[in-house]
């Protein structure tokens, strides 16, 4: 399954995250749907994820072979992994080193695979987020 790829295929300091999300198929309990639509998303932290998603579709086509299944399959790429501007990064840790009592309470350089909107202005002005 997907697992395979988190676990054994990826490098383990480039993290990635699989989830399916939603799962349509059928309106009866007594019969089985001819068609089930699963949902779901990938987040990885490096620029070279889509080498993941070609990982995910083999995965895909095999179960879907091994039950004698077809598939279609379409990634939808919206949020850009979340940057900080160096700069700005910068001017945010002055800032919290005067506010905060200690520097062991400032993290810097802190990568998350929380999706944020905020991504998309980084990717247009200087930005700082944390």
């Amino acid at each position: 399954t997907t697992q395979i790829i988190q676990t054994r295929e990826i490098d383990v300091f480039k993290p990635l995250v699989i989830i399916f999300t939603r799962v349509e198929g059928g309106t009866a309990s007594n019969v089985i749907p001819t068609t089930v639509k699963l949902g779901g998303s990938i987040r990885y932290l490096c620029e070279d994820g889509e080498g993941d998603e070609k990982k995910f579709e083999r995965v895909i086509a095999g179960v879907c072979k091994a039950h004698r299944a077809k598939y279609e399959l379409k990634f939808i790429h919206s949020n850009r992994m979340l940057s900080n501007d160096p700069g700005m990064a910068e001017l945010v840790r002055i800032t919290a080193e005067k506010i905060v009592r200690s520097q062991d309470d400032i993290a810097s350089d802190v990568r998350t695979m929380a999706g944020e909107d905020f991504a998309e202005f980084a990717l247009r002005v200087p930005c700082a987020f944390g």
